[in-house]
């Protein structure tokens, strides 16, 4: 199956301002979280959700330092401006109030840049605080969400007198683990459920579901594990 039609191609800059966010929760260990799922571009479920908090989060960090760094631009141009102008050798009144306002123009940007940076300073203190949160919330959902789908395909098994066992528990952490969709068909694909089940699982849970939200991609995970084990057991018998 393509799911081509489901990869968002995100700016560069972006991802790399959410790992720098990232990174910033972690002193001793920066790379482990800024290079994990919520560092990548097309995540779905939870870890999609929480990007998307982290993206907002950056983006307005990223506005006040755009705002800084057009000022000392300016200030670039001015001194141009002002350097040009030959303090002892001014010919006219244009000449001295070019530098006058030139110079208060410098001013003004700095006394601005100054008010930019204490933003910037403040603000950037406050998403880290809310950043770590973030983590913390989205890892303890993780967790919730593996006991979830473990549940759910206990209870299909139970409901649907299929008698589903669990198979084995470290191919089935990849489903529990998994944290976008592409993970998921590729581990339909190496375990070849389709011929198991004479179907594609993901295919037809795409169907019905949107993978980037919580709660179906948590149906997503807890069917396509339901189809392993499935799979598994017609293979053993």
């Amino acid at each position: 199956m393509d799911y081509n039609n489901d990869i968002t191609y995100e700016a560069s800059w972006q991802r790399m301002m959410r790992q720098s966010l990232l990174a910033s929760v972690s002193e001793k260990n920066p790379f482990t979280l800024s290079s994990g799922p919520l560092g990548q571009s097309n995540p779905s479920g939870i870890t999609c959700l929480a990007k998307h908090i982290l993206d907002k989060q950056s983006s307005s960090i990223l506005a006040v330092a755009d705002e800084i760094w057009i000022a000392i631009l300016k200030i670039q141009d001015l001194m141009e401006i002002r350097n040009n102008i030959n303090e002892n050798c001014m010919q006219s009144e244009e000449e001295a109030n070019r530098l006058l306002k030139a110079t208060n123009s410098v001013q003004s940007l700095i006394e601005h840049i100054s008010e930019q940076e204490d933003i910037y300073i403040k603000l950037s203190e406050s998403i880290n605080r809310n950043t770590i949160h973030v983590v913390q919330s989205y890892l303890r959902l993780m967790h919730q969400s593996i006991d979830l789908i473990k549940e759910l395909a206990k209870t299909t098994s139970d409901e649907l007198n299929l008698n589903l066992k669990i198979q084995n528990q470290g191919v089935e952490k990849i489903i529990l683990n998994a944290t976008s969709i592409r993970e998921i068909a590729d581990f339909s694909h190496e375990n070849t459920l389709d011929k198991h089940t004479k179907s594609d699982p993901v295919l037809i849970a795409m169907q019905s579901l949107d993978h980037k939200k919580y709660d179906d991609f948590i149906l997503i995970q807890a069917f396509v594990l339901a189809c392993y084990r499935f799979a598994m057991s017609q293979a053993v018998t």
